[in-house]
Formats: C-alpha cells, structure tokens, sequence
C-alpha cells in the first residue's frame, strides 16, 4: 500500500502532480484510492500514468477505472475496490494453478 512506503507515496504524488498540474490528487492514506476529477485525463493517459507509476516506484500496480459524480464517489470506490479484490482472486488462482503445473511432468509415449 502506498500509505505505508512514504518514499514510494512521495513519488506516486510528484508523478500525480506532472500529469495532472493544480487538480493533482493525493492517495487516500487509508488505502491509496486516488481521486482523479472526470476528462481531467483520456483513458490513454490513464494507461500511461499507472505505468509510470509503476516504473517510478519499481512496483506492480494493478488499477481500474469508476466514474462517478461527486455524491456518488463513496460507493464508487467501494465499486472499485470489489473490482481489484476479485482481480487479486484470480491472480492468485491463476499462480496457484501455474505452480502446480511447474511441478508436473507430462510424459507421451508413442507405441505402434
């Protein structure tokens, strides 16, 4: 989380503040939530941005996407954040799944 590495929070917070001049947001302290106000960016300076933040502080970041007006941002991030939890699930899984089959070995023999 950024909350708890300041120098990666520092940087994710400069990065935010070149892409997005005076609107620049800060993640949330609680669990690094960031408020981005809609058009502000196009989905591909989106894109751009989560991987500049990731190559910035030398870490994998996984992000998506709710647009929401204003009353409506509490349950958005909340939205969000069941969307990253279900991509986590299936991330694990997915590592699970290759390990197990790492440590198979499949043999074919062709008789006849």
């Amino acid at each position: 989380m950024l909350s708890q590495n300041p120098s990666i929070r520092s940087g994710v917070q400069a990065e935010l503040g070149t892409r997005c001049g005076e609107v620049a947001p800060s993640p949330s302290v609680d669990d690094g939530t960031v408020l981005i106000p809609s058009g502000h960016l196009h989905n591909d300076q989106l894109d751009a941005l989560v991987i500049e933040l990731s190559q910035d502080a030398q870490v994998g970041i996984t992000a998506t996407m709710v647009e929401a007006t204003p009353e409506k941002i509490p349950n958005a991030a909340d939205q969000a954040h069941a969307l990253l939890d279900m991509v986590q699930r299936s991330q694990a899984v997915a590592a699970r799944t290759h390990r197990q089959l790492s440590g198979t070995l499949f043999t074919h023999t062709v008789t006849g």
